[in-house]
């Protein structure tokens, strides 16, 4: 649209230089001077979306270039998800003193065994509700494969849950993935009840309560942010937090 935009603007410029303003009254004159600077002001703007779009496409291809301007293109990335309609993540922190148990632990591994979350009790555990179908979930997986590994030892646990209507989808779905955390299935009409949309991740503290919550759209970084945060609390009668 640009060098078209352009075209015309030239065009204008080339008619309105033919007129003789001698041949116009005041009005006509004025008129003519308001419409060259519309072309101008026209033009001018033109020029600047394209400048725009060409240093976006620098960025993007320094960053792919630059390994340490990778995370600035992500950051960049990130804060366009959230001027997209839909995309925003809902978030919510819980103070210590206003949090409560965590609702929904009748789980099933994917053998079928029982997983109980009281087993958990004492670390801190990211719980996020999935389905094979949602692409968000699946680009989630890496991120939470990467902190089942880097904080397990200061004492984080994640925990899957498919809500997928059966279970033979989640195991095909699985053998195509690396999941280096717990898998476990629920049927969704029997979940969480404050589970409306999915993703839906909520972060435990380590005596079972929920400390955070975010649904839809969220990025590692703001994910990693909460766990840290949790990881470094203690537990209700103020004993000592595994380091």
């Amino acid at each position: 649209m640009a060098p078209r935009d352009d075209g015309v603007a030239r065009w204008v410029e080339d008619r309105l230089a033919r007129l003789d303003p001698t041949d116009s009254t005041g009005d006509e004159r004025r008129g003519l001077a308001q419409l060259r600077q519309r072309s101008r002001q026209r033009s001018s703007r033109s020029r600047r979306w394209i400048v725009f779009a060409l240093a976006a496409v620098t960025v993007v291809v320094m960053a792919i270039a630059i390994p340490g301007l990778r995370g600035f293109a992500q950051a960049c990335g990130e804060f366009a998800m959230r001027t997209l309609p839909g995309t925003h993540s809902t978030q919510t922190y819980a103070q210590t003193q206003g949090r409560r148990p965590f609702a929904d632990d009748d789980w099933r591994d994917l053998s079928g065994h029982p997983i109980a979350l009281s087993a958990f009790r004492g670390k801190v555990v990211l719980v996020t509700y999935w389905t094979t179908t949602c692409q968000q979930c699946a680009s989630e997986m890496a991120w939470f494969n990467d902190f089942q590994r880097r904080y397990q030892e200061r004492g984080l646990e994640v925990i899957g849950v498919s809500v997928d209507s059966g279970i033979a989808a989640v195991k095909q779905f699985v053998t195509e993935r690396p999941i280096e955390y717990q898998l476990v299935h629920r049927d969704r009409a029997n979940a969480n009840p404050n589970v409306k949309s999915i993703p839906t991740t909520f972060i435990l503290d380590r005596d079972g309560r929920v400390a955070a919550r975010h649904v839809g759209y969220c990025s590692k970084r703001e994910l990693e942010t909460d766990i840290r945060t949790v990881l470094a609390e203690a537990f209700i009668d103020g004993s000592k937090r595994l380091q």
